[in-house]
């Protein structure tokens, strides 16, 4: 409550020069917004088995609407073997079942948008969870085609290729690479057919009114 309370008052100071323009006809209006982040899996549980859903935020969105908020920022809430928080993200066009429905989701952002809050997702674009189909795919094709090239595969080194490819280490885990034979899972934006799923992922979310991009979508 105290960070929303200093951000309200930067934005106040922000403003003395005239008034922000909050509206989705501004791409900045980010800017200048206070924005209210959810973590769904333990924000607010709705059925009562002690996890966090879609359901629970709806239900309780009149009082994020009540700090004054202009946006609420949801962190995944896709299919995810929580191997990174949900970051991991093995199915982008569905909900994780143990959180709701896409069903449940649309009605979360219309009763977000009846209270005047925009809503923006983290799209995770750039990496999927080792069971994404497209992962798995890879992992049985051969080396050169084109499911193998959309993500980076690096031979390991030493005599059985044990170890990583390089030395380099992650913020969150103690390498940068993993899986089996040391295959990293980040998907490639240059391979053909991944920038087309991803507008086709941006559509499906928001039909008409998606104004984000890169790590984040928003609902106006």
């Amino acid at each position: 409550m105290w960070t929303v309370s200093v951000l309200s008052s930067f934005r106040g100071l922000s403003e003395g020069a005239g008034v922000t323009d909050l509206s989705s006809r501004n791409p900045d209006w980010w800017r200048q917004a206070v924005v209210y982040q959810v973590y769904p899996r333990s924000f607010a549980d709705a059925d009562g088995d002690g996890l966090g859903d879609l359901k629970g935020i709806t239900q309780r969105l009149d009082h994020v609407a009540a700090l004054g908020v202009d946006a609420l920022w949801l962190s995944p809430f896709y299919p995810s073997e929580l191997a990174d928080g949900g970051y991991d993200v093995a199915d982008h066009r569905d909900v994780d079942p143990r959180l709701g429905t896409l069903d449940d989701f649309d009605a979360l952002v219309g009763e977000a948008h009846r209270l005047g809050l925009k809503v923006i997702v983290d799209i995770v674009p750039n990496h999927t969870s080792r069971l994404h189909p497209w992962f798995q795919e890879a992992l049985r094709a051969a080396p050169g085609s084109p499911a193998r090239d959309r993500y980076v595969f690096r031979p390991g080194r030493g005599e059985g290729g044990e170890l990583p490819p390089t030395d380099w280490q992650s913020v969150f885990h103690r390498r940068r690479w993993a899986g089996r034979a040391q295959r990293r899972v980040l998907r490639s934006a240059r391979v053909p057919g991944v920038r087309p799923a991803r507008a086709d992922f941006l559509r499906m979310m928001s039909p008409g009114a998606m104004s984000g991009g890169g790590a984040a979508g928003t609902y106006g």
